[in-house]
């Protein structure tokens, strides 16, 4: 009876059909900065904003910069 319980449920799992997911790209850069982890902290100082964080690259009008824990956007 096990065999049995076991081959009906495993014929089931492989019988269920599988959904592909499937997403529009867009070949235009995101405009502003974006980071590739997290922020945890945003500070302004003398005029200049600093992003720190889990991260290492930002990435400004589509462009990568490396930086590891701490950058400061373009304005």
């Amino acid at each position: 009876m096990k065999r049995l319980l076991v081959s009906v449920t495993a014929a089931a799992v492989v019988a269920v059909p599988s959904t592909a997911h499937t997403a529009e790209v867009s070949d235009v850069p995101v405009v502003g900065t974006a980071f590739d982890g997290t922020v945890h902290a945003v500070e302004y100082h003398d005029g200049v904003v600093y992003s720190g964080g889990d991260f290492v690259h930002a990435y400004e009008d589509g462009t990568r910069h490396d930086r590891t824990h701490l950058a400061r956007p373009r304005p």
